[in-house]
């Protein structure tokens, strides 16, 4: 997680681009109160990946509800990778111990429940040729 906290959006790849843009648009949509589901689903359909928008839901669901620790986000503008991005971003990396940072992440009955949604988000970008084994190079 720490090699991607205050790392540019732009030494990201594109894959790690869109995931910080889809953790950013989710939580600004439910501190307005609005689903954030419809909020980012245009990003997910513009990588024609909206089959990756339930669980990524799921997983941003089980880190806003179980997470062990508050996790801090950044608004659209900023130029950086926040506390919470950077999470996501050591998830979705091949090179991390995913069962490891989902251990550390969300308490211990929600562990596999994010190991689980992760990897069928990671399947998604795989597709989409969003490659985020090569995340934050």
């Amino acid at each position: 997680m720490y090699r991607f906290l205050d790392q540019r959006l732009s030494a990201l790849d594109e894959g790690g681009q869109f995931a910080v843009k889809s953790v950013r648009g989710w939580v600004m949509a439910v501190a307005d109160r609005k689903c954030p589901a419809d909020a980012i689903a245009p990003l997910f359909l513009d990588r024609r990946m909206i089959a990756a928008l339930a669980p990524f839901y799921r997983a941003m669901t089980l880190l806003a509800v179980h997470a062990k620790m508050q996790l801090g986000f950044a608004r659209p503008c900023c130029p950086v990778v926040a506390e919470g991005e950077a999470l996501l971003l050591a998830l979705l990396d091949r090179t991390s111990d995913r069962a490891a940072v989902c251990a550390a992440a969300v308490a211990a009955p929600y562990v596999e429940a994010l190991q689980q949604a992760v990897m069928e988000l990671e399947a998604a970008m795989q597709v989409a040729g969003l490659a985020p084994g090569s995340t934050g190079r």
